[in-house]
């Protein structure tokens, strides 16, 4: 999978490092040139734009009924 379909403008991502380890955020854009992501992620209730590298955020696990392996129906 090519990095931008890894990561495009509204898609889900973790982070994987740093004071934000584990927060889910929509990406608001993405700078091929430069190998960084900039991600909405909402702390204490407000969007808050953060810049990371492609090496610190993960596409964000799938939800919902039609994950495989969900039971849920």
């Amino acid at each position: 999978m090519s990095r931008e379909e890894e990561f495009s403008a509204g898609g889900k991502v973790q982070i994987k490092a740093g004071p934000f380890q584990n927060f889910t955020g929509t990406i608001a854009s993405v700078d091929q040139h430069r190998d960084l992501v900039n991600v909405k992620i909402d702390i204490f209730g407000r969007p808050a734009p953060l810049e990371f590298n492609f090496s610190e955020v993960a596409p964000a696990p799938k939800t919902g009924k039609n994950r495989p392996g969900n039971l849920s129906q």
